[in-house]
């Protein structure tokens, strides 16, 4: 099955000025991979959408 994994990276939001609180919620690229990863080991074939 294909997977979108939908992401906002912190760092790249960091860099545009955004601060620590407004980006807590974003993801760490580990995180990304992490997902990727795992719907990988599931059979999925996952595509990243995001920033």
């Amino acid at each position: 099955m294909h997977v979108g994994v939908t992401y906002d990276l912190r760092e790249q939001y960091l860099a545009a000025g955004y601060s620590e609180e407004e980006t807590a919620e974003f993801d760490q690229p580990a995180t990304v991979d992490a997902m990727e990863v795992a719907l990988r080991d599931l059979g999925h074939k996952p595509d990243r959408i995001g920033n």
